[in-house]
C-alpha cells in the first residue's frame, strides 16, 4: 500500500473521501499515513465531524475549548450574547487551535447569556471567514510538527448555537471519541508501517491489528465503556514502546515515532480522572 508522499496528498485523499461514513475507508487512509501527524490529523477530523454530523466533512475543523487559565468548566470565560439585531455573536479567545491555519469550521465552547441562560456553557458552530473571527499562527509544538496550532480570537463573531450542554455533551463526548479514534487510527498507523518496512519478527504482546479489533468507536459516556477504554490505552502504551523498539535500524522512523508518541501523554491524567470517576459511579450503583 503506498504512503501518502505529502501533507497536500494527504490532505486531498482525506477530504475527497467518506471517511465520516465507512469505517473500510478510515481503515484504508489510516494506512496510508506516512507520519504520526498526518495519523493524528486524520483520526482528529473523524473525531470531531463523528460529534457534529452538520459540520462539512470535507473541511478541516478544530473544537476549541482552552484558553488562557486552562479548559475546566469554570475556567472558560468567552461569551456568547445576542446583538442588537437578535444575532447570537460570541467574544473572547481560545488559546489553542489544532490545525490553525487550515481549519474553515470552529466548534467553540463558551458561555450562554442568552435568555436566562446565567452563563450555561454551550457549544458553537462558526466559519473561519466569519467577520470577527482572527486565528494567529503560533509556533508548532514540539510534537507532530507538520500541524500548525493557532491562537484563536473572536470578537462578536456571529455564530449557531448547537443543541446540548457544552461540557457533558460536547467537550466530554469529544474528547472520549478522540481518544477512540486515535486509537483505531494509530493502531492501523503501525500496521502498515511494520508492513511497509518488512518488520516481521518483532516480539509484541498484542499486535496492533488485534488491539484495534477490541476499539468500540462510539460516543457512549457509560461507566463501563470508560473503564474498558481506559485498558485499552494500557495495552496502547505498551505497544507504543514495543514498537519503538522494533523501530531498531529504522532511525527516521524511530525518532520521529520517540518524539510524537509524547502525544498520548498529554491527556494522561484527564483519562485516569475520567476513569477513577467511572470506577466510583459504578462502586456507588452496585
Amino acid at each position: 500500500m503506498t504512503m501518502f508522499d505529502s501533507w497536500a496528498v494527504f490532505e486531498q485523499a482525506v477530504l475527497e473521501s467518506n471517511y465520516h461514513q465507512s469505517q473500510e475507508t478510515l481503515e484504508h487512509l489510516a494506512r496510508r499515513t506516512a507520519s504520526p501527524s498526518q495519523a493524528f490529523a486524520l483520526a482528529y477530523q473523524a473525531a470531531i465531524v463523528h460529534l457534529v454530523p452538520l459540520l462539512n466533512p470535507k473541511q478541516w475543523a478544530a473544537f476549541c475549548v482552552s484558553e488562557t487559565q486552562g479548559n475546566h468548566p469554570r475556567q472558560l470565560q468567552a461569551q456568547a450574547v445576542l446583538n442588537a439585531q437578535s444575532q447570537i455573536v460570541v467574544s473572547g479567545e481560545k488559546t489553542f487551535v489544532t490545525h490553525g491555519q487550515h481549519v474553515r469550521q470552529l466548534i467553540v465552547i463558551a458561555r450562554s447569556h442568552l435568555l436566562e441562560e446565567q452563563g450555561r456553557l454551550r457549544a458553537y458552530s462558526l466559519k473561519k471567514d466569519t467577520k470577527g473571527v482572527e486565528i494567529s499562527e503560533s509556533r508548532p509544538a514540539g510534537i507532530l510538527p507538520e500541524l500548525d496550532h493557532g491562537k484563536l480570537t473572536l470578537t462578536e463573531a456571529n455564530a449557531y448555537q448547537l443543541e446540548g450542554d457544552g461540557h457533558s455533551d460536547y467537550s466530554k463526548r469529544f474528547r472520549l471519541l478522540e481518544d477512540q479514534y486515535m486509537l483505531a487510527v494509530f493502531c492501523w498507523h503501525i500496521s502498515a508501517q511494520l508492513e511497509s518496512l518488512n518488520i516481521t519478527n518483532a516480539d509484541f504482546s498484542l499486535t496492533p491489528d488485534t488491539l484495534v479489533d477490541q476499539v468500540k468507536i462510539q460516543g457512549s459516556l457509560d461507566a463501563n465503556q470508560l473503564i474498558n477504554l481506559a485498558a485499552l490505552y494500557e495495552k496502547f502504551m505498551k505497544l507504543s514502546e514495543e514498537y519503538l523498539s522494533a523501530l531498531q535500524g529504522h532511525s527516521v522512523i524511530q525518532q520521529q515515532w520517540q518524539r510524537d508518541s509524547k502525544l498520548f501523554l498529554l491527556a494522561k491524567k484527564s483519562r485516569e480522572l475520567r476513569t477513577s470517576k467511572a470506577r466510583q459511579s459504578l462502586s456507588q450503583t452496585s
